[in-house]
């Protein structure tokens, strides 16, 4: 192979100067893998640069030298490659100095950077202060300082300990990691970037920032889908969304989805969230919830306590948009003044917030303890939280019916 010539023409006379039954070819590192239809090359960048490890360092005899040469070579600036049996390259590997092993199936580097390639093309940079090549080049480990960029997505991915394996299309994560692009932060105690399909998966003390507009996410294991900008948890996660540097929402759910281009939230199972301004909190088993413009619906049963004023809205699916301080349910709503006992039942029902008023439609039906009341008719207009509440009829043959309960 051009390769074996380069080396044998290159290296071994250098290595010969020192002791003539040294022998270096490049083979050292792939045995195995090119019986598998793999080939590994190194290419020189100085050809002075090759010399055994620690030859003129210390006296020592000729024996020792001997001992020292047959197990152990040392590159500077060597490029190394692994290329599949139609010669296309599948990465490259560069290090400031490279040390070969007794066994000629591993080398350690200092100073490394490599490129992954596909169909000629890189698509994922990597370096790192150390490294060490293994299993005739199937891992490749990486410490210190680790940076990985995807040039597909932009995504860097940053840590100090890693396992790259290239032939897998794996990059595993064994110490805290750091993930980012343009508009999402996120860090983990462990991680595996899965390169061909450039997804991130996430364990333990997950923390994710969205930058515009500004969420945090914590969970104990996600899933970053990165070119379709989703952000996927499977386990209890809790969110909150800041207005500048000021908490305006909080939520908890079992499991949920974030769309980041959309800024949107799904979140199931068990969701609570929390509004600081208006002051509410609201209950439901699913919710999609746009956190830019703070407007949460669902079309499964939701439930809202206003704290302040001790009132209770339940429908079986509504919209609250917290910006405009607006909620309107539907498909059967019931409202519950705790503080007052008094209750109101509709099909549909708005509330306006801050003027703490309420609009029911619907088969209305109202009943209140003190004094005690029960209206029925098409429409009702009030305070719940007073029991200032008219209930009319639009429907000359459904008049409001009063009944006083004695």
């Amino acid at each position: 192979m051009k390769s074996k010539q380069f080396m044998t023409s290159k290296v071994l006379p250098l290595v010969k100067k020192v002791r003539k039954k040294a022998v270096f070819s490049n083979s050292v590192l792939l045995s195995h893998s090119v019986a598998k239809g793999l080939f590994f090359c190194v290419l020189l960048w100085s050809m002075a640069a090759c010399q055994p490890a620690s030859v003129e360092e210390q006296p020592s005899s000729d024996n020792d030298n001997l001992e020292r040469l047959e197990t152990q070579f040392t590159l500077e600036n060597a490029i190394l490659e692994q290329s599949n049996t139609q010669g296309n390259i599948l990465w490259k590997v560069k290090s400031r100095k490279t040390v070969y092993s007794q066994d000629r199936q591993t080398a350690k580097l200092e100073q490394v950077t490599a490129n992954l390639l596909e169909d000629g093309q890189v698509i994922l940079q990597l370096s790192s202060n150390k490294g060490e090549i293994k299993e005739n080049g199937l891992v490749i480990l990486l410490q210190g300082q680790i940076v990985v960029t995807d040039s597909r997505n932009q995504a860097v991915v940053r840590s100090e300990e890693a396992e790259w394996r290239p032939s897998e299309h794996i990059l595993l994560v064994h110490k805290r990691i750091r993930g980012s692009n343009d508009n999402l932060e996120i860090e983990a105690d462990r991680g595996k970037y899965l390169i061909d399909v450039q997804s991130l998966e996430l364990e333990g003390n997950i923390v994710a920032n969205t930058l515009q507009p500004s969420i945090r996410l914590k969970t104990d294991h996600l899933l970053w889908l990165i070119p379709q900008q989703k952000v996927i948890g499977t386990r209890p996660l809790e969110i909150v969304r800041y207005q500048d540097d000021t908490i305006s929402d909080r939520v908890v759910a079992n499991q949920g989805e974030v769309d980041l281009q959309q800024n949107i939230l799904y979140l199931q199972q068990d969701v609570e969230m929390r509004s600081l301004d208006p002051s509410l909190h609201i209950a439901t088993n699913f919710v999609e919830w746009n956190y830019q413009t703070r407007v949460a619906t669902s079309n499964q049963p939701i439930h809202i306590i206003d704290l302040e004023n001790q009132l209770d809205i339940i429908g079986n699916q509504g919209t609250i948009d917290l910006n405009q301080q607006i909620a309107t349910l539907d498909k059967g709503i019931k409202g519950i003044n705790n503080r007052n006992q008094s209750q109101l039942y509709a099909q549909n029902l708005i509330w306006d917030i801050p003027t703490e008023q309420v609009e029911a439609t619907g088969n209305v039906i109202y009943q209140q303890a003190n004094p005690p009341l029960n209206l029925t008719g098409d429409k009702a207009i009030g305070k719940l939280q007073d029991n200032s509440v008219v209930v009319t009829s639009n429907n000359q043959q459904n008049r409001v019916v009063t009944e006083i309960v004695p």
